[in-house]
C-alpha cells in the first residue's frame, strides 16, 4: 500500500535537436565526447557507436538508410532556442577539432527519430546477425572523463582478441 508518493514535473522543452558526427577513429570520437562534456556544452544525451556497430546497423538495414560506418556519435539536445542553437554550434566546432565529419542536425521531430535511429537499433542488430548459440555483450559503464578513450580501447581490443581465438 502507497501511502505518500512524490511526484518530478519538468516542462516540455521548446527546442529539440539531434545531431550525428562520424569520426576517423574511436580515441578521436571518445575525445570529441570528453570536449563537449568538459566545456560544459548543454547536451541531454552522447552516445557513441563504433565501426562495427555501424557496419551491423547497414547490413541489417533496420533504419532504411546507409550509414558511415566510422566511429559515430549521436548527440540530443533540449532546452530554450537559444542553448539549443547554441550547444550545436559548439558541438559542431568541437567535433570537427577533434576529426569529425559529416556533422548531421535535426531540429524536425520525426526526422530526429530517424536520425537516433541508429543509436536504438544497434543492439538489436547485433542481435539479429548473432550465430546460433552465440550471446551479446551491453553493457554501461562510468568513468572519469580523463580515462573514456582509454577505456574504449581497451574494451575494443578485448573484443577483438576474443574473436581472434
Amino acid at each position: 500500500m502507497v501511502t505518500e508518493a512524490t511526484l518530478k514535473l519538468t516542462s516540455i522543452p521548446e527546442e529539440t535537436g539531434v545531431a550525428v558526427v562520424a569520426f576517423p577513429s574511436i580515441k578521436d570520437a571518445a575525445n570529441a565526447a570528453i570536449g563537449v562534456i568538459r566545456n560544459g556544452v548543454t547536451i541531454g544525451a552522447v552516445e557513441i557507436l563504433d565501426d562495427v556497430q555501424m557496419r551491423v546497423i547497414n547490413q541489417s538495414k533496420s533504419t532504411g538508410r546507409e550509414w558511415k560506418e566510422a566511429p559515430t556519435l549521436f548527440f540530443k539536445f533540449s532546452g530554450s532556442k537559444a542553448i539549443v542553437s547554441d550547444s550545436i554550434s559548439q558541438v559542431r566546432r568541437l567535433t570537427v577539432k577533434h576529426g569529425g565529419t559529416s556533422f548531421e542536425f535535426e531540429k524536425d521531430p520525426e526526422k530526429q527519430k530517424r536520425l537516433w535511429s541508429a543509436r536504438k537499433e544497434a543492439l538489436w542488430s547485433m542481435m539479429g546477425l548473432r550465430e546460433t548459440g552465440t550471446g551479446v555483450w551491453s553493457t554501461d559503464v562510468a568513468v572519469p572523463l580523463s580515462r573514456l578513450a582509454e577505456l574504449i580501447g581497451m574494451m575494443i581490443y578485448s573484443h577483438l582478441q576474443h574473436w581472434e581465438t
